[in-house]
């Protein structure tokens, strides 16, 4: 199925499928990878506002591609997120294909270095001052909404997974960092209100 794509459109570099998602053993959510219908923007555009939307387990690409582009980043200060780095590359040479069937599994555990709060946000925030840093050369500026929005979800992301710990200070420092990059981060406020349930 995966090969066919890439048969039948060659501009189509890299093929992603959706996936269930597992934390601790237990089916959490099932995943709708790439952007809606409704998105205006370019793919490295919607990467750059979402995050990290595609899965390494459910993507296929292009060996031609990957040799073109240098694979994954070996630089340290990209750690947990060498994947969302090569995407980034990738969607300004190539055209990507998401498949809705749900073909594989996604497993989160306590002990992958995704799950290392502190380490995955200062991944993050790395990856996004790499990135808007190229663009303002490029002159292609994201609107300021957007970029502060996307800082505010790097913060919101390391709250959860202390929330998630029952580390509750650290958990609340972050909602709070994430409210003062953009306070209209609706969830964080649901967030920080379960903390004090």
């Amino acid at each position: 199925m995966v090969a066919k794509v890439f048969k039948d459109d060659p501009a189509i570099g890299l093929v992603s499928h959706n996936q269930e998602i597992v934390r601790d053993g237990q089916v959490v959510k099932r995943s709708h990878y790439g952007p809606p219908s409704s998105f205006r923007g370019s793919l490295t555009d919607y990467l750059l506002q979402v995050g990290n939307c595609i899965s390494t387990s459910a993507t296929v690409v292009a060996r031609s591609l990957l040799n073109q582009v240098g694979s994954f980043s070996e630089d340290p200060a990209l750690v947990t997120v060498e994947d969302y780095d090569l995407w980034l590359r990738l969607s300004t040479i190539c055209g990507f294909r998401f498949m809705p069937e749900i073909m594989g599994v996604q497993n989160f555990h306590q002990g992958s270095s995704s799950s290392d709060a502190e380490l995955h946000l200062r991944s993050n925030l790395a990856i996004l001052d790499k990135y808007l840093i190229e663009s303002n050369k490029a002159k292609t500026f994201l609107p300021k909404r957007a970029v502060r929005r996307r800082y505010a979800n790097a913060y919101f992301g390391a709250a959860r997974q202390y929330h998630r710990r029952g580390e509750f200070k650290k958990s609340c420092g972050h909602y709070a960092r994430c409210l003062r990059e953009y306070p209209l981060f609706s969830t964080a406020y649901v967030g920080l209100a379960l903390l004090f349930v």
